[in-house]
């Protein structure tokens, strides 16, 4: 927490991923989301889940996640591990050949880097995120991260 503005509710600070007890579990479920639109695009849940999914990977939401992620202080915040869920997300959404999935994975994207000064979404989790990756792989926390790594 870097101030008072940071007691607010997740959904008005990170209005994509939000619902769960942290960050990365978030990212996580939209993930597994996605990941069961594009493996079982006629199941019942099916239209539920592309809905969910549309209604949080919208640009507006994805531009708030990278100025949440991009405020002082927040160099480390999810990382290395939310960094890892956000990159298979993003893996995700690029392997699904889908209309209303390359939107999602055009709004991740393009936060990616929206200016110099903000660098977006994955590029605020990916800045600075060397060192905080090596010490998690080195003391042998969270096994993701090797995914992670291999992914950048």
């Amino acid at each position: 927490m870097n101030s008072d503005a940071d007691v607010k509710p997740p959904r008005e600070l990170t209005l994509a991923f939000y619902g769960c007890h942290d960050w990365h579990s978030s990212v996580h479920g939209y993930w597994l989301l996605v990941r069961l639109a594009r493996l079982f695009p006629q199941a019942p849940f099916a239209p539920e889940t592309r809905r969910a999914v549309a209604r949080s990977l919208t640009p507006a939401n994805i531009k708030q996640e990278a100025i949440y992620l991009n405020a002082g202080g927040r160099n480390t915040f999810e990382r290395p591990y939310g960094l890892a869920w956000l990159l298979q997300l993003a893996a995700e959404l690029k392997e699904f050949d889908d209309p209303e999935a390359r939107q999602w994975s055009v709004a991740l994207a393009r936060w990616n880097r929206p200016s110099k000064r903000a660098p977006g979404l994955l590029g605020c989790a990916l800045s600075g995120a060397g060192p905080s990756i090596m010490v998690f792989l080195e003391r042998g926390y969270e096994s993701v991260c090797g995914s992670a790594q291999a992914l950048v």
